[in-house]
């Protein structure tokens, strides 16, 4: 409940929200069945049928049935209880006792679930590795989140201490009380934000030279371009010799993705022929640049190829500038209708994937990597993105090894606090990706109903 409980209590600190985005991605992931088979159970299409059939008036599901299984990792009804139990800490006063209405609503679930996911992954990993935690790190725990500092005088005082002595004490005491919690309450959440926190820096501790490396040399492997790209738009006769050829595979396309072409308020269309023209172009979109589009291409390519050498970039700014405005005029020789030309600025692999100018393309950003001055100009299209790319690289620049091992401790530091907010989340999803998990929602079905009014609100905390 670390995060269930502080990202509640304070939702727009940037560093708690990190949790709660990984683990929606991780659930998410394991639903989709990405690298592991997490589709939840009672969710593919032929047993959704079954659940829209009356159900004679089912038992009181039991406390220990297990709605998420995955290696030693079980999470029970009776967990699931307890955390909802714990939300007290931050819930609203007039709305300590959720609707059960709301929670029988499935957003409801996963964002309890995912928290317990989490919670229950550390505590198992604290086990293993033995970690020891102390009421002063339990306290300075609490200290360090927000929404639930003003109990943690609770865990500072022995169970006997009189809190008529101590206002700040009697306070935090009356309040508790007042929600319903206990002092094992307090315990336990500060135990769990300490364990993360524990465990978060072993992880830190643990991290290898080879990856300290690795990211300096994603730093420091930089690129800049000159950039061309057309649609990868097919002819009408591409278009219908996909038609009249694929039948079968535009069929299959609309099958799987027909819920696209659903308006807000009516029924799925007809496969007709100006539907099966669309899913054509989109098939020969996505599979590989075009033919028509690959030969346009191939003539941007050769005049890259064939343009007069840059004058190259001296110290002076007089000789930056010459070459600045001799990159300039390259670039309008090449703007027409359907050609869309961009000189990024100097860029990095850092955010693998992004290019400045570009946005995100994946497979142009690593075709420019492989590149080298000696060749610098890509030899065919680049498909990525539904467009295609030709590009004449501009400047190159490697990672140095020497300069890496002269700043190497700078270097660590500052890797160690980019992965401090995400390298616990980042191990929850690699533990679940390497097992084989199972989600089972028919005891809050049993227990909760099925209804999905809008949730209750949070109290942000004294």
């Amino acid at each position: 409940m670390n995060d269930e409980i502080a990202a509640d209590a304070r939702a727009s600190a940037p560093e708690r929200g990190r949790s709660r985005l990984s683990l929606v991605f991780l659930i998410g992931f394991l639903a989709l069945s990405l690298g592991c088979d997490a589709k939840p159970k009672g969710e593919s299409a032929g047993q959704a049928k079954v659940e829209q059939k009356a159900e004679p008036a089912a038992e009181e599901p039991s406390s220990e049935a297990v709605l998420v299984e995955a290696g030693p990792i079980k999470i029970t009804l009776k967990d699931f209880e307890y955390a909802l139990h714990l939300k007290r800490f931050v819930a609203s006063m007039d709305q300590l006792e959720p609707p059960k209405d709301y929670l029988a609503a499935r957003p409801a679930q996963m964002e309890l679930l995912e928290h317990l996911i989490m919670d229950s992954v550390v505590a198992h990993e604290v086990a293993q590795r033995a970690l020891t935690i102390s009421v002063e790190e339990k306290v300075a725990a609490l200290r360090s989140e927000p929404g639930v500092a003003r109990f943690a005088s609770i865990l500072e005082s022995p169970a006997s201490a009189d809190p008529a002595a101590d206002a700040v004490l009697r306070d935090a005491l009356r309040e508790l009380e007042a929600r319903g919690l206990t002092r094992a309450d307090v315990d336990y959440v500060a135990g769990v934000i300490a364990g993360e926190a524990k465990l978060r820096d072993v992880f830190l501790s643990e991290v290898r030279e080879d990856a300290v490396w690795q990211y300096y040399a994603m730093k420091n492997d930089r690129a800049r371009v000159l950039a061309i790209a057309m649609s990868n738009s097919p002819t009408m006769g591409e278009v219908m010799s996909v038609v009249e050829s694929e039948p079968e595979r535009i069929e299959a396309y609309f099958e799987e993705h027909k819920l696209r072409w659903k308006p807000k308020d009516g029924p799925v269309p007809q496969l007709d022929d100006g539907l099966r023209r669309q899913i054509a172009g989109i098939l020969l979109a996505e599979a590989s640049v075009i033919p028509s589009v690959y030969n346009k291409m191939m003539v941007e390519i050769k005049a890259l190829q064939a343009a007069k050498k840059l004058p190259a970039a001296g110290r002076s700014k007089a000789s930056k500038a010459a070459r600045e405005r001799a990159i300039e005029a390259l670039a309008k020789k090449f703007e027409k209708p359907g050609v869309t030309v961009h000189v990024t600025p100097v860029f990095s692999q850092e955010n693998p994937g992004f290019i400045p100018e570009i946005g995100l393309s994946e497979e142009f950003a690593r075709a420019i990597f492989a590149t080298e001055l000696s060749e610098p100009v890509s030899p065919k299209p680049v498909l990525s993105r539904q467009k295609a790319w030709a590009f004449l690289l501009l400047e190159r620049e490697h990672p140095s090894r020497e300069e890496f091992e002269a700043q190497k401790d700078a270097v660590r530091a500052e890797y160690l606090e980019k992965l401090k907010d995400v390298i616990v989340p980042g191990y929850v999803q690699g533990f679940f990706g390497a097992h084989n998990p199972d989600f089972n929602f028919e005891p809050l079905k049993k227990a909760y109903g099925d209804a999905a009014p809008a949730a209750p609100k949070d109290d942000p905390g004294e």
